[in-house]
C-alpha cells in the first residue's frame, strides 16, 4: 500500500469532516460567552489549544470506535479502514492512545478545570466504544452527551479564561445539540439494525423494533427548543 492511499485510510479512520464540525461547535459555545461578556472572540493561542483538545480527544474517539466495531463493521461496512485491511486492528489501537493522550496532556497545560472535563469526556468515548454501545438507550444518551461536550468545552474554557460563572443563556446551544444528536443516534441504530441486531448491540431498533425506534425519533423532534 502506497503513502497516499494509507494517509487517505487514516484521514477517513479520523473522520475529518467530523472533526471540523467538532472545531465549529467548540467555537460556538466560546463565541457564545465573547459576546455575552463583550469581549474578544478570539484569544490567540489559547482558543486555538482549546479547539485543539477538542479535536484530538474527538478523533481519537472515532478511531476506538472502528476498532471496538470491527465485527459489525464486516457486516455493514466492510469499505471501512480496518474490515478492508487498509489499517490493521494494532496500528489503530496505538493511534486512538496517541490521540486521547495528546488532547489530555494538552488540558493540562490550560487549566486543571479543562483537564478534568478532557478526561472525564476522554473516558466515556472510550468506554462508549467498548462496552457502553450495546446498552442501547445509555449509548445514545452517552453519544449526544459528548457532542453536546464540544459546545460545552468552549463554554466552560472562555468562562475560565474570564473568571466568570458560567452563563445559562449560552448553554442553549449545548440543549439543542444535545437533541439533535440523540435524534441521529436513533436514526443511525435504524440504519444499522441488522449488523447490530447480529453482533447484540441492545439499540432502540434491535430492542423495541424499527417502527417504535421511529417513533421515539418523532418524540426528540417534539422536544426540540
Amino acid at each position: 500500500m502506497g503513502f497516499m492511499e494509507k494517509l487517505g485510510a487514516l484521514i477517513e479512520l479520523i473522520r475529518l469532516h467530523n472533526l471540523l464540525v467538532a472545531a465549529l461547535t467548540t467555537l460556538i459555545g466560546y463565541t457564545a460567552v465573547s459576546v455575552y461578556s463583550s469581549t474578544s472572540l478570539f484569544d490567540y493561542p489559547y482558543t486555538l489549544y482549546v479547539v485543539l483538545v477538542v479535536v484530538l480527544v474527538a478523533a481519537g474517539g472515532y478511531v476506538i470506535n472502528d476498532y471496538y466495531d470491527i465485527d459489525t463493521d464486516r457486516l455493514v461496512k466492510p469499505w471501512r479502514p480496518i474490515p478492508s485491511g487498509r489499517i490493521s486492528r494494532k496500528q489503530a489501537l496505538i493511534m486512538a492512545w496517541v490521540l486521547f493522550l495528546s488532547g489530555i496532556m494538552l488540558s493540562f497545560v490550560l487549566d486543571l478545570v479543562i483537564f478534568i472535563f478532557t478526561v472525564v469526556n476522554a473516558l466515556l468515548v472510550y468506554e462508549y466504544s467498548r462496552w457502553i454501545k450495546r446498552t442501547g438507550f445509555p449509548g445514545n444518551l452517552v453519544v449526544a452527551l459528548n457532542s453536546s461536550a464540544t459546545i460545552l468545552m468552549g463554554v466552560l474554557a472562555k468562562s475560565l479564561l474570564l473568571k466568570i460563572e458560567i452563563p445559562i443563556v449560552t448553554l442553549i446551544p449545548a440543549v439543542i445539540s444535545f437533541l439533535l444528536v440523540l435524534g441521529r443516534e436513533i436514526v443511525k441504530g435504524i440504519e444499522d439494525y441488522y449488523g447490530d441486531k447480529e453482533s447484540c448491540y441492545l439499540t432502540i431498533p434491535v430492542s423495541l423494533g424499527v417502527c417504535k425506534a421511529s417513533k421515539t425519533l418523532l418524540t426528540f423532534s417534539y422536544a426540540m427548543p
